[in-house]
C-alpha cells in the first residue's frame, strides 16, 4: 500500500510544471495518503511558527463538516516550538490531488482560539513540529529555506 501512495505521488509530480513540484516533499505516506511539507511556507508570527502541510488521499474523502468531496487538503499549523506543541488553525479542502482543482471548503480559527497542544509521539503532528521548528532553527544559523 505504501508503494501505491509513493507511486501516486511520483505520478502526480511528473504531471506538474517543473517549477511547481520541487517546493513540496513527501514526508510521510501510507496506503491511504501522502503528506507533503514545503520549508518555504514556514513563517514566524509572534509567539508562533506557522507552517503548511499538504495531504493527498489515494481515494477521495468527504469533509466532516459539509460532506464536500475532496482529494487533498492544505493545513495551516500554529506551532509553539518552545513547548513542542501545535494546533491546526486553517484547512482548505481541494477537489483534486496535491491542492489542485476547486477549493470546496475552507475553515479558519480565530487567533484567540489558537491553543497548541503536544501531539502524540510518532504522529503527523509531531513530525510537523519537528520540520517547522527545524526550519526556523536552520534559518537562525544562516541556512537556506530550501536545501538543494
Amino acid at each position: 500500500m505504501r508503494l501505491r501512495a509513493a507511486w501516486l505521488a511520483a505520478a502526480l509530480g511528473a504531471a506538474l510544471p517543473g517549477a511547481a513540484w520541487p517546493d513540496w516533499a513527501v514526508v510521510a505516506s501510507t496506503g491511504d495518503y501522502f503528506l507533503e511539507f514545503d520549508p518555504a511556507t514556514v513563517r514566524s508570527q509572534g509567539p508562533f511558527t506557522l507552517a503548511w502541510t499538504r495531504m493527498t488521499f489515494t481515494v477521495p474523502q468527504r469533509s466532516p463538516d459539509s460532506g464536500a468531496a475532496h482529494q487533498s487538503q492544505l493545513q495551516l499549523h500554529a506551532v509553539d516550538c518552545a513547548a513542542s506543541a501545535s494546533t491546526v488553525v486553517g484547512i482548505v479542502f481541494y477537489s483534486g490531488a496535491i491542492g489542485r482543482g476547486d477549493a470546496v471548503e475552507q475553515t479558519t480559527r480565530p487567533r484567540s482560539e489558537w491553543k497548541p497542544n503536544p501531539p502524540p509521539p510518532g504522529s503527523l503532528g509531531e513530525l510537523t513540529i519537528r520540520l517547522a521548528c527545524g526550519e526556523i532553527e536552520r534559518r537562525k544559523r544562516g541556512g537556506s529555506a530550501r536545501p538543494r
